[in-house]
C-alpha cells in the first residue's frame, strides 16, 4: 500500500473516532472509556499500512476492542507493564 492509501485509511479512521466521540459523549460512555487511548493509537498507527482498506471498520475503537485489544501491538519505547 502506498503513502495515499495509508493516508486515505488514517483520515478514515480519524474522522469515524470524531463522529463516535462526539455521538457518545452527548448520550452514553464511548469506547475510549474503556480502552487506553494510548494502547489504541500506538496499535492502529503500526496497523494501518497492512491493514486490509475492506476491514478498516475494524481499526475503530468498538471493533479494535473486539478484535485487538487483548495483544495490542507495542511501540520500541513503551515501557509500562500491560494491565
Amino acid at each position: 500500500m502506498d503513502q495515499r492509501g495509508q493516508d486515505k485509511i488514517l483520515r478514515r479512521i480519524l474522522h469515524t473516532l470524531r463522529l463516535e466521540r462526539s455521538r457518545h459523549r452527548q448520550f452514553e460512555p464511548g469506547p475510549f472509556d474503556q480502552i487506553n487511548p494510548y494502547d489504541y493509537l500506538v496499535d492502529v498507527l503500526q496497523r494501518v499500512g497492512e491493514h486490509p482498506a475492506s476491514k478498516v471498520a475494524e481499526l475503530t475503537p468498538r471493533h479494535w476492542k473486539m478484535h485487538f485489544a487483548d495483544q495490542p501491538l507495542r511501540s520500541a519505547l513503551h515501557t509500562r507493564p500491560v494491565a
